[in-house]
């Protein structure tokens, strides 16, 4: 049986794993909510697929209002998936390259992977 003092100390080494546990929990708890709604999901497609665009772009691409659009969108920032960048009155919005990914095949068929922050994608 350990003594007090080793399992303070397997207690002190496991504390930053926790944490670190935690943290990916939170992550993955972030994206999956920011990807469970439909609406979400087809801006991210939208986005993937098309590249970059601003709200009314997207109003075209994905059929769902401007208000709805950018109530998602904000959601879609928060959790790291969507960015976007100022220019004159506009803000254009980008799946973020190192999260979102798009392929398709040549059999029409297509994926859309969505990943946690870390997943190392270039």
């Amino acid at each position: 049986m350990p003594s007090s003092s080793a399992k303070e100390a397997l207690r002190r080494d496991a504390s930053p794993w926790r944490a670190r546990r935690d943290e990916q929990q939170r992550e993955l708890e972030t994206v999956l909510d920011a990807i469970r709604c439909p609406v979400r999901q087809r801006i991210l497609l939208a986005l993937a697929a098309g590249g970059r665009a601003h709200v009314g772009g997207l109003v075209g691409r994905t059929g769902v209002s401007q208000k709805t659009l950018s109530h998602h969108l904000g959601h879609l920032r928060t959790a790291g998936l969507v960015f976007g960048q100022r220019s004159g009155k506009c803000i254009w919005y980008e799946a973020a390259a190192t999260r979102v990914r798009y392929q398709r095949s040549g059999d029409g068929q297509f994926s859309l992977t969505v990943a946690a922050r870390g997943a190392g994608w270039r």
